[in-house]
């Protein structure tokens, strides 16, 4: 993915939110990914989504990127905590 000087993909904006969200590749869609990766991790779409937000997460931290940048994924509802 097209990195900024900071780390972070050059479609994210300053809020924190995609600029191409609509038109975004595969990789950033987390039910795509479940559906191709998912399943062979033994995972269904809210466990891949857990599991996908901490490797996320994780390379986020070990980048040395901007905490601004970590996924809280508490706030996206309680059906995702």
């Amino acid at each position: 993915m097209p990195q900024r000087a900071d780390g972070a993909c050059i479609h994210l904006d300053e809020d924190n939110t995609c600029k191409i969200y609509e038109t975004r590749p595969d990789a950033c869609r987390v039910d795509v990914m479940a559906e191709k990766n998912g399943h062979s991790l033994g995972k269904n779409i809210l466990e891949y989504f857990e599991y996908s937000n901490g490797f996320c997460n994780k390379w986020i931290k070990e980048d040395g990127m901007d905490s601004k940048y970590l996924i809280e994924i508490g706030k996206y509802g309680s059906n995702t905590s």
